[in-house]
C-alpha cells in the first residue's frame, strides 16, 4: 500500500519546528513605487503601470473603470481617456524591495528578498523580544502602511509555506504545515506555469489535495526538482536562504502624478523621505554625514547634490533645513517627475548624556553652557556655512606630525576624522597669565598660537634681537633642522636656534630664530 505524500513528511527535525518565517508579500510594488507619494485626492484618479503596453498592475479607480490586467493601451485609453500610465521599472521595484529589507533588519537580522514582491522575515528569535507574533506583524504593517506600501502578511515554519499563505491571502493557523496549506490554490506555488497547468487538468486545484497523491508518483511526473521544492515546502528538507547583508545602505525615492516645476513644490515629499531617513538611522541606531539627492525627469538628465555635516548626526530638522539651503542654489531646473534620497555613509549613533533641565531655564545654574551644547551650536553653524558656501569654503585646523612649524598644521574638511593623536602644547607654558614662566615648562618645547608667513626680518644689538625695543631671551637655544629631505631650498634647508623673549616694556612673548651662520634674527611668532 502506497504510503501518501504528508504522511511520508512526519520526520521533521526539532529545531525546524522551533523556526517562525514571517512573508510580507507586496502585491502592488509594482504600483505603489510610483503612487506611494500621492495624496489621496491624486490616488483617486486611474494609474496603471504596462508591461509590454499592456496593463501589468492597476489601482482600484482604474479597475472601477472597466480596465482589467492584461488590456493593451488602446483599450485602456478607449474605457478612460485622462488615465496615468507608467512602464514596469523591475530595477526601480528591486531598489524599493532592498530599502523595505534593511529597514526590516531591525526586527531580525534573518532577512531575505524573495524577488519580485516579497521578504522573508525568520522572526523565531525576536518573539521575546517584542512581544510575540502579533506585535510584529503590527508594527511591520504599520510602518509600510506609513510608507505608502500595502502588504499582506503570514507565518508558518517554513519560508516557502509563508510565502504561498501570504500571497493567497490566507492566514494559516493549522498546527502543521501541510495542515495550513491544504486550502491554498496551488497556482500560488512557485513552479512552473506548465505544471500548475497539468495539476489543475488533473483536476489538483488545492495543495491539500496534491499533498494526497503519492511522492514517487509525481516525482516521475514533473522531475526531482518538483518533488524537492514540495518537501522543502513542508520542511521535510532545509530550505537555506540567502540573507541581506548587515552592511547598512539607504536609497528611496518618491514620483509625482504632475511634473514640479517649483523646487518649493518639493518640501513635503523631503519631509516624507527624510522621515524614512530618520526612522531608519534611529532603528539601526547609526547616524551619517552625507546625503545625496537626486531630481528626476524622464526627459532630462537628473540634477544631483549631497549634503556634508560637520558632525554624524540623526536630526530630520537638521537635514531639512540643509536641504532647503541647497535648493535656493539650484538654477535651471524646468520640471521634476521623481525625487530620490541615498545613504551610503554611516557612523554608529554617540548618545551623549544631557542635563536633566536640558533646553529649559533652570539648565546650567551656574551660567555656563554645556560642552556638548556648544559643540551642536557649533556644528550647526558650520554646516550652514559649508552648504551655503560650498564643501571647499570652509576647514578646521588641526595638528600635523611634523616638527617643522610651517608644516605642524593642516586643513580638515567638514566631516573629515582627526587621524593624528598628537597633544597640544599647553598654553600655560607660554603665558604668564596664572604667573608661570616659559622656563617652567614641561619636557614638551612650547610654540606660540600665532605665526608670521613668511617670517619678519628684525635688527639685532650685538647678538641680542630688537622689536620695538631691546627683547629679553628667556629660553632657547632650540634647534629645528629644516627640510633637506623634502628637497627644498639650500636656503630654507638651512638649520634655525628659536628662542622664547619677552618685551620688557609690554611683556609680550615673542618666538624669534636665527641662522646660526650669519647671526640674522628672524621674528616667527607671537605667543598669546
Amino acid at each position: 500500500m502506497k504510503e501518501d505524500f504528508s504522511k511520508s513528511l512526519l520526520s521533521v527535525r526539532a529545531s525546524a519546528s522551533r523556526s517562525l518565517w514571517l512573508c510580507v508579500c507586496l502585491p502592488a510594488l509594482a504600483l505603489e513605487i510610483y503612487t506611494r507619494g500621492l495624496s489621496a485626492e491624486e490616488k483617486a484618479k486611474p494609474v496603471v503601470v504596462l508591461s509590454k503596453r499592456r496593463v501589468q498592475s492597476l489601482n482600484q479607480a482604474a479597475l472601477a473603470a472597466g480596465i482589467r490586467p492584461g488590456n493593451n493601451l488602446d483599450t485602456a485609453y478607449s474605457l478612460v481617456q485622462d488615465i496615468l500610465c507608467f512602464d514596469r521599472d523591475e530595477a526601480r521595484e528591486f531598489a524599493a524591495l532592498e530599502n523595505l529589507a534593511q529597514w526590516a533588519y531591525q526586527f531580525s537580522p534573518a532577512t531575505a528578498i524573495r524577488a519580485p514582491d516579497c521578504l522573508i522575515i525568520e522572526i523565531g528569535a525576536s518573539l521575546s523580544l517584542f512581544g510575540g507574533r502579533d506585535t510584529i506583524c503590527q508594527l511591520i504593517q504599520t510602518g509600510l502602511e506609513t510608507r505608502g506600501f500595502s502588504a499582506r502578511l503570514a507565518t508558518s515554519k517554513t519560508p516557502l509555506a509563508a510565502m504561498c499563505l501570504a500571497q493567497s491571502g490566507l492566514e494559516g493557523h493549522h498546527a502543521s504545515v501541510a495542515g495550513a496549506l491544504a486550502p491554498v490554490a496551488v497556482t500560488h506555488l512557485r513552479i512552473d506555469t506548465h505544471i500548475t497547468e497539468s495539476l489543475q487538468q488533473m483536476g489538483i486545484e488545492t495543495i491539500g489535495k496534491l499533498l494526497e497523491l503519492p511522492l514517487d508518483g509525481l516525482t516521475r511526473r514533473f522531475g526531482i526538482y518538483f518533488s524537492d521544492y514540495l518537501q522543502r515546502l513542508l520542511g521535510a528538507k532545509p530550505d537555506p536562504q540567502k540573507y541581506i547583508s548587515p552592511e547598512p545602505h539607504f536609497h528611496t525615492s518618491m514620483s509625482f502624478m504632475s511634473d514640479i516645476s517649483n523646487v518649493r513644490g518639493l518640501i513635503f515629499p523631503i519631509n516624507r523621505l527624510l522621515d524614512e531617513l530618520t526612522e531608519f538611522l534611529t532603528a539601526r541606531q547609526l547616524s551619517t554625514n552625507q546625503l545625496c539627492w537626486k531630481l528626476l525627469h524622464r526627459n532630462q538628465a537628473p540634477v544631483s547634490f549631497s549634503l556634508y555635516l560637520a558632525r554624524a548626526d540623526n536630526d530630520r530638522k537638521a537635514f531639512l533645513q540643509l536641504t532647503q539651503l541647497k535648493l535656493e542654489k539650484l538654477k535651471g531646473i524646468r520640471e521634476i517627475d521623481t525625487i530620490s534620497l541615498t545613504v551610503n555613509q554611516f557612523l554608529a549613533s554617540n548618545s551623549r548624556t544631557q542635563d536633566l533641565f536640558e533646553g529649559t531655564r533652570f539648565r546650567q545654574q551656574d551660567g555656563r553652557d554645556h560642552e556638548t551644547g556648544m559643540e551642536a551650536q557649533a556644528d550647526r553653524l558650520l554646516n550652514l556655512l559649508t552648504n551655503r558656501l560650498g564643501h571647499d569654503a570652509c576647514f578646521r585646523l588641526s595638528l600635523a606630525n611634523d616638527h617643522r612649524p610651517e608644516k605642524a598644521w593642516r586643513l580638515l574638511k567638514p566631516g573629515q576624522t582627526d587621524t593624528n593623536r598628537r597633544a597640544p602644547a599647553s598654553h600655560d607654558a607660554v603665558s604668564n597669565h596664572k604667573g608661570k614662566r616659559p622656563a617652567d615648562a614641561g619636557s614638551a618645547p612650547a610654540r606660540p598660537v600665532f605665526l608670521l608667513t613668511p617670517p619678519k626680518v628684525l635688527r639685532s644689538e650685538g647678538f641680542t634681537p630688537c622689536f620695538r625695543g631691546r627683547l629679553t631671551l628667556l629660553k632657547g637655544p632650540e634647534r629645528i633642522d629644516f627640510g633637506w629631505w623634502d628637497h627644498d631650498t639650500p636656503l630654507t634647508a638651512r638649520p634655525r636656534d628659536y628662542y622664547i623673549a619677552r618685551h620688557p616694556g609690554t611683556g609680550v612673548l615673542y618666538w624669534v630664530f636665527h641662522y646660526p651662520r650669519d647671526g640674522k634674527w628672524y621674528l616667527h611668532g607671537i605667543f598669546s
